[in-house]
């Protein structure tokens, strides 16, 4: 796994997919669906494979509206294990 992968903000997402098109790994995939307004319904972009991802940068660099940023894995392996420890509380 790469140093940083992809953190992505559903708020300001658009679900365009450009992100998924141009990971050259294809460890992004448009499979987490979010409820809009009335009966609007989504299909918002995962990490998939974050161990294939090379951290490149390259959906953050393509995304129209910035609603991606490479995080730490150090911090997202330090989130998931707080998450689980207070799951098991």
């Amino acid at each position: 796994m790469a140093r940083n992968i992809p953190a992505f903000d559903y708020d300001s997402c658009i679900a365009c997919n450009i992100c998924a098109e141009v990971c050259p790994q294809s460890c992004i995939d448009m499979k987490m669906k979010k409820s809009g307004l009335g009966l609007l319904k989504k299909v918002y972009p995962i990490l998939a494979l974050p161990e294939s991802c090379t951290g490149c940068s390259m959906c953050m660099n393509a995304c129209p509206v910035d609603a991606i940023t490479m995080e730490s894995t150090v911090l997202v392996n330090a989130k998931t294990s707080y998450q689980k420890s207070l799951d098991t509380e």
